[in-house]
């Protein structure tokens, strides 16, 4: 993953990457409100695979597959990179959003 200079202005979804699921190290999931993904993405599946941007600080650090997901230990709604593999620490920060991969 290479941090692009794209410009990640505008709307999206609050990803709240300081939060640490169980014994998982902080920032490899990250946590969001469902009002918030309902009003930008729309309709929302537990355990789906979609592909989207990761912004942080308007610049885009990540494209590619994200897993989002509802159950008890996420205390709600959470997410991280795709394949669980490819997920490390540190991923997500408290000020991240996602974006649909075409919005710029």
């Amino acid at each position: 993953m290479a941090l692009s200079v794209t410009n990640c202005a505008g709307a999206g979804v609050h990803a709240n990457g300081d939060w640490q699921l169980s014994s998982n190290p902080r920032g490899k999931y990250f946590k969001f409100d469902i009002s918030d993904w309902r009003n930008y993405f729309g309709s929302f599946t537990s355990g789906e695979n979609l592909l989207l941007k990761q912004c942080r600080l308007g610049r885009t650090v990540y494209t590619g597959e994200i897993h989002v997901s509802s159950h008890a230990s996420c205390e709600g709604y959470c997410g991280r990179r795709h394949p669980g593999a490819l997920a490390f620490g540190g991923d997500w920060q408290r000020d991240d959003y996602i974006v649909k991969p075409e919005e710029s």
